[in-house]
């Protein structure tokens, strides 16, 4: 998804921006709010995290752990409306946000990749049908395979896990820095 300012303050001082389906931030463009992660070129930001009541305490919890956040509330929606509630974050980097917005992002892709498994199934029992068991399997797998060698690499290197340890040494680094 492409940002899309959601709402400016009359005067300016505040910009709310979408930066993905789950994910807005409200940006203090003239550091007023002293919220402390703002940087040379970047405004200080709050953001806003779309989810469900069950999932909202697993989610403080990696904000509190693994970004070090300074504090959470979840709250009734305000700017994400199509959600049962969102957190409000305190404290998060730039290197935390972007993290949070590409797993975000990557996880709506993961739905598509089990839709594609999802087709694939039922071209296999078409195919076999028509043609006899093993040729169909053969051929499905094949055309499937062949349709997502190029997307194998690109599936490592976003994998969930990998891009955790990822994060945590470059927020290490990133603390190591400011200290």
């Amino acid at each position: 998804m492409v940002q899309q300012v959601i709402k400016t303050s009359p005067h300016g001082s505040f910009k709310v921006t979408q930066l993905c389906p789950n994910v807005v931030i409200c940006e203090d463009i003239h550091n007023k709010q002293k919220w402390g992660n703002a940087t040379e070129d970047k405004p200080a930001f709050m953001v806003y995290l779309g989810c469900s009541r069950d999932e909202a305490k697993g989610y403080v919890q990696t904000f509190n752990n693994l970004y070090g956040c300074k504090w959470c509330e979840v709250r009734n929606s305000k700017y994400l409306k199509d959600f049962e509630c969102e957190i409000k974050v305190n404290g998060m980097s730039r290197l935390g946000l972007n993290y949070l917005v590409q797993e975000h992002n990557l996880s709506d892709y993961r739905f598509d990749f089990k839709d594609e498994i999802f087709e694939a199934a039922q071209l296999l029992k078409e195919e076999q049908e028509l043609i006899g068991e093993t040729e169909a399997i053969a051929k499905v797998i094949t055309h499937w395979i062949g349709s997502q060698l190029e997307d194998i690499t690109e599936h490592y290197l976003n994998s969930s896990t990998l891009k955790k340890g990822i994060f945590k040494i470059e927020l290490e680094q990133e603390k190591a820095l400011t200290n």
